[in-house]
Order: C-alpha cells, then structure tokens, then sequence
C-alpha cells in the first residue's frame, strides 16, 4: 500500500486517543439491546439465521449452530455473527463459507485455561432474535465458566453499514486479573491481500510526526499481530504462556484513528470504532485456513464490577472497488471511516491543515463527477439569464486547470431550499449520481427558518451520507447580500461561521465565497454590487466569482472567467414554432417591435406572427421594471425584445442598477430558460446621444445577466434590421 503522508494528514489528521480507565460508566450508557430493554419486540427463526437485506447489502446474521442448507452451505458450529455478507455488485461470499465475520469468539482474563473456556462464546448456547428486516441479535445466557450474560445486536443501516452492538453484564466475580477480555474475529475468504491497512506511525515516533498508510501484517499467527493506539498506554496481566498469541503480541505500529481496512479482490471490509472503546486491531495471516486471514479486534473491560452493563459499538462497511485504483480506494476508505465515526457519535479526527481537494482533482480529470447541491443560488433561474449557474461556471473553470480533463457537473440546486430539503432529496438527486465530490451550499434561506444549531447537524448529515458512498465533500459558504430586514448580514455570518466551524471540525476543505466577496466589498462597493442581480441573487458574473474559488478549492489553482461571454440564443424554438404552425408570439419594446416582425418574416416567410408592442415612451426606469413584471411571464411569448431607451428617467446609481437588472429579470422565466430574451443596447435606436456612463453600465448588466446584447461600436453606421440580423438568426 502506497504511503501518502500529506494527503492522510489532510483526510484524516493524528488523533492522539486516550484510553479512558474509567470504560464505560453506568450512567452513560443508553439502552441498545434486549438485554437493557425489556420491552423489546422480537421473533425466534426456527433456522437459527435471519437474512437482512438493505441497499446493495445481503448479511446473514446465524446463531452458533450448524447450518447445512441453501442458504448457508456447510455451515459450522460455534461460528455465529455474519455468516455471509454479500454486495449486490459483487454476489459472493466477503467471509469463508463455512466460518463467518465479526464473530464474538474470546472470553479471557488473560490466564491459561482450556481452549473451551477460551472459546467460550462459541461453546455456549446462543439465541437468535430477530428484531426487524434490518436487525438481528445474539444473545447469550450467562456463560458456565465466566459468567457472562451478553447480547450482540447487528443492525443493517440504509447506508449498507452493519452497525455492531454489543452489550454484556458480568455476572459473577470470576476474572482472576481483575479485567475482562473479549475478542471478535472476521475470517476472509482468500483475498490476495493478506494485511490490514490503517492511519498510523512507528511505535515511539514523536507525537509531531505525520500519519502514514500502515500496512499491518503478521509474519505469521501470533506474531506482531495487534495494533494499540498511539495513546493506549494500558498494561492487562498476563500468563507468560497464554496460548492467544494474538492478544498480546503487539506490532511494531500504534494507529492514529479509530478504523482499518482489508482489501479482497474488488471488495473493501472497513470496521470502524469508537475512540472512547480503546478496541485494539488484531490480524492474522492464516486465522482462517492456509490463505484465508483473519480481520479481529478486541476489546477490554478493566476494573469491572459485577452487575454493571459494558457496551461497544462498532461499524462494518463493506464496498466494492470496481474502477478505482489504490490511491482511490484509500481515499474511499477514509471517507467511509469518517462517516462512521460521525454515525457512532465520535468526533473525526481535524485536520492541520487543509489542502486543496488533490485526490478528488485526480479522479475528476479521468472522468469524475462533480455534483453541486444548494438552493436558487446554485440551481438555474432567471438572476443569471436561465441557462447557466456557477456549477457551470466551476466546470469551465476546472476545464481552464486542466485542459484535457473529462469530467461531468451536475447541478441539483432548487430555489427555496434549506438544508432540510437538502436532507429530504439528497439520495434522489445527489448520491444516485454516484458523485465523486459533492459541494454543499446552503444558508441564505436556512438563516431565516432554520435555528442554527439545526442547521449545524444538518450539514453534518449530509457529509456523513455524502462520505459513506465515498464522494468527497467540499463545503462553502453563500455569497455576501445587500443587507434587508429579512436577511441581515450579520445572521448570515453567523451562519457563514457555523459552515467554517463545521469545515474545521470534520476536515472537510470550505470555499469561503462570502468572505472573498466581502473582501470586493470593502474595496470596490460599485464593483461588488454589480456582482448581484437583486439583493441576495448573484448575477452570472457573481457566479463566475463563485465558481472561482471553488475551483481553487478543488484544483489548488487560480483561474479568472472574465472572458466568458453569454452564448447566443437560440431561434430554435421559433422554427419548431413556425414548422408545427403554431402562432410565434413576440414581445418587444418599440420602436423595435416593427423591426423584429420585418426581420422574423424574412427569415421565416411562413411564420404566423403575434407581435405584442410594448410602449415604452414616457416611461421611467421604475415603470418599465413594474411593466415587465406584470407582462412578460403572463405573456409566455417565444421572444423577448428589450430596448430601454436612454430617455427612462431614475433617480439615482443604485436605481438604474437595480430596476435595469429587475427588467431583465422579469423578462425571462422563472427557471430555466423557456423562451429567448435579447436587449437591444440604447446606440443601436438611438446613436447620435451617447450617454459614456450608462451605455457602459448597460454593456456589463446585460453580460452579467448572461443575456446577448445588440450594440453598436463606434462608426457602425448599419441600420438596425442589419445589426439585429447579427443576433436573431435561423
């Protein structure tokens, strides 16, 4: 396994976990089996097995008979838990057929007793209880040697994760050292990689030192074969001739989070724990048989008191690789971890610093995809001309860092969307894209109905979700607003704070728009305000910004979209129009409503024209803007004409911004775009006044808003059918 320092730094970081002598305190502990719950509802299969089925995952969860049917071959005796785990890509076995996986197999306090007492958890009655479709358990009377009442509860999450509890009561004061030892063992099935693969550093290296991939494998059974944690600093009294090898030869490693995984074939089996349980990862290259290995951890219980309830709570993810190459399967890894961590309430370890997203770039440029998730600001309407966002933009950008790259964006923004809608739709329109890096953006409609430490989980949510299918996550926070009574910025930073924080807490890289656009604020107010196309809507050129410094955020490189221009529109839906016989209708201000029906006629003889005029003389900036808010979507018209004419009258800078942005933006559909709009620039009806100031302004509102512009440079001295020509054309 290919060691990448830095990378794992920035996943994953150096978790220094303290073993905590105090395990497990009474009242800490919530009931989650049926042995703490007495009014727990369940079911005992005769076949002493249950099968769970839930997303791509198939477990078969079987008691400590044995089994020989078509479901479970040859099943064993004593071996109980997962007997087979199966992904619905992949349809075999993880685990050696006749054998199982996280399988409750030691009982032991670290004297030498007889294999059966050791091996106690097999030899003992066990009964299986199936809880529902997705949950089973195995519970154990009180052992005949130790004592020990237990229950184990496996339950298939919708992710496909197997969240493993288990809980156990010490019934009688039977171990001698003063500990309990339990160990947990997962035979595989002939992988070709025989080794367990982990964050970790060299026993004794200096607690600066970075994390590295650690490759833990056994020379043979028993020996170095168990992992500690870099902070487990706990001694358990031993027998010198204990016969677990594995329990206590220690490697020569300590591991710096809480998870590890093992590779088989095209299949990853990924356990993850609590750092607060203290488990220790063991291994052993032939626990299985001769080329089948066995993937354990174990767990201890010091200082135990009879009559208290002990509990541990583990994840198992299994993933297939298909298509992925080693450094993608250690970052997939890393991800599915974390989201574990977060789903079994641990913090994930932070981050020293955060690099640009370095693998995710690598995968995105062999053909990844990128998926934008957020609310109006990223979905497509009518504030950046109904065709394009900054998801767009962020792809043009990426495509300017690497030219050759071949990578898909998807944009899954919906105006008035909150991080609860987020949540609500993410599988449908963000996961079952199969995204390979998913940015997140939410806030300016959170900040006004969704309390903020809601809004905090939310967004922890959706990462977790995010990480446990592998996709990387790029969070980053709303672009700045004209401060209103409904939004004031001083909330929205308060949420913007909350992205960073939540950035800081789960290592997860933010590309903080509102704070490089409060930066424009302060020094340039003029050119920060033609970035919006109405009080809390960027513009496209708003959109450019943002799609900037995404892409910094992903590629680590800085690129500029000032060379963009809006496409031309599009006559299609007029021929289509004209072809079917259906009337072409048309909206335009005079005096180009005679123009435009002049030139559509021309170019389309047999068209059936509705030219709706739009008187715009006499009319101030203000009443054109009203004008158009009560026309145009009422009208649904194929075509747009817009020529404001310099004799609007407004009363100030911000006016003309505003109600020239808010014309055009009444003037196009609410979403994407459904009909064509085009302005027509005031030197075009009107050459011989020019106004330097406000031609100018209207040249980059119009490119702002995506939309084309008619215009006429200086010494053009063609008509205005000719100069519309240039645009509206077949």
């Amino acid at each position: 396994m290919r060691k990448d320092q830095s990378l794992l730094v920035a996943l994953v970081g150096v978790v220094l976990m303290i073993v905590s002598s105090d395990v497990n305190a009474q009242e800490a502990l919530p009931a989650r089996t049926t042995l703490s719950r007495s009014d727990a509802v369940y079911t005992i299969p005769e076949t002493g097995y249950a099968v769970l089925k839930r997303g791509p995952i198939e477990a078969v969860i079987v008691d400590n008979r044995a089994v020989d049917d078509a479901v479970l071959p040859k099943h064993r005796a004593g071996y109980h838990g997962v007997a087979s785990l199966k992904h619905r890509d992949l349809d075999f076995n993880l685990f050696v057929p006749s054998y199982s996986g996280l399988n409750f197999e030691h009982i032991h306090d670290g004297t030498t007793l007889a294999s059966n007492i050791l091996f106690e958890p097999r030899q003992a009655p066990m009964q299986l209880r199936k809880i529902n479709d997705y949950t089973a358990e195995l519970y154990q009377h009180p052992t005949p040697h130790w004592g020990l009442e237990s229950c184990l509860r496996y339950e298939l999450l919708e992710s496909g994760a197997i969240e493993v509890t288990f809980e156990c009561i010490p019934r009688r004061d039977t171990f001698k050292n003063g500990y309990i030892g339990l160990f947990w063992a997962s035979y595989i099935d002939a992988p070709a990689n025989l080794g367990i693969h982990y964050p970790g550093k060299p026993k004794g290296a200096a607690a600066s030192a970075n994390s590295e991939w650690i490759r833990g494998v056994s020379p043979k059974h028993g020996e170095l074969s168990t992992h500690l944690s870099v902070g487990d600093r706990r001694e358990f009294k031993h027998d010198p001739d204990f016969p677990l090898k594995l329990v206590f030869s220690e490697s020569a490693s300590n591991y710096t989070a809480p998870w590890y995984f093992g590779q088989s074939g095209r299949k990853v089996f990924l356990q993850t724990f609590r750092a607060q349980d203290g488990v220790r990862f063991s291994q052993s290259p032939s626990g299985g048989g001769g080329g089948n290995p066995a993937w354990d951890f174990q767990w201890f219980v010091p200082d135990y008191k009879v009559g208290q309830r002990y509990q541990l709570v583990m994840r198992a993810s299994y993933f297939t690789t298909v298509g992925l190459d080693e450094l993608q399967i250690q970052d997939r890894a890393v991800n599915v971890a974390r989201a574990a961590q977060l789903g079994l309430g641990d913090k994930v370890a932070v981050a020293t610093e955060h690099f640009p997203l370095r693998s995710a770039w690598d995968k995105l440029q062999k053909g990844g995809r990128i998926v934008c998730l957020g609310d109006s600001v990223t979905g497509v309407y009518y504030h950046t001309g109904g065709q394009r966002a900054y998801t767009d933009m962020l792809g043009l950008a990426l495509q300017k860092s690497a030219p050759l790259a071949n990578f898909k964006m998807i944009n899954a923004g919906i105006s008035g969307n909150t991080t609860v809608n987020g949540l609500e739709r993410l599988d449908r329109d963000v996961l079952s894209q199969k995204p390979d890096l998913v940015t997140v953006m939410f806030g300016l409609n959170d900040m006004t109905r969704i309390p903020p430490e809601q809004y905090r989980a939310n967004l922890m949510t959706i990462i977790r979700r995010c990480w446990e299918t592998g996709s990387d996550v790029l969070l980053s926070t709303p672009n700045n607003v004209i401060n209103t009574g409904g939004r004031p910025s001083k909330k929205l930073e308060e949420y913007c704070e909350i992205i960073r924080d939540v950035g800081r807490t789960l290592s997860v890289p933010v590309a903080d728009c509102y704070a490089q656009m409060e930066v424009l604020r302060a020094k340039d107010p003029i050119a920060w305000r033609l970035l919006l196309s109405d009080e809390i809507h960027p513009n496209l050129d708003g959109h450019k910004r943002m799609g900037e410094i995404l892409a910094q955020a992903i590629s680590g490189k800085t690129v500029g979209l000032d060379d963009v221009q809006p496409p031309l529109p599009s006559m299609g839906r007029i021929a289509e129009s004209v072809k079917a016989g259906r009337v072409v209708k048309v909206l335009a201000m005079t005096p180009l409503d005679l123009e435009i029906k002049t030139l559509l006629l021309k170019q389309f003889p047999t068209a059936k024209l509705e030219i709706v005029t739009w008187n715009v003389a006499d009319r101030s900036l203000a009443q054109l803007e009203q004008e158009a808010k009560d026309k145009v979507r009422a009208l649904r018209p194929d075509l747009v004409i817009l020529g404001v004419p310099r004799t609007a009258k407004f009363n100030s800078h911000e006016e003309f911004v505003r109600s020239y942005s808010w014309i055009m933006n009444w003037s196009l559909s609410f979403g994407t775009r459904e009909w064509e709009c085009v302005v027509v620039h005031p030197s075009v009806t009107d050459p011989d006044h020019p106004d330097p100031e406000h031609d100018g302004l209207v040249r980059q509102l119009v490119r702002a808003q995506d939309l084309t512009l008619v215009d006429r440079k200086a010494g053009d001295s063609r008509t205005v059918a000719e100069l519309l020509s240039e645009v509206i054309r077949p």
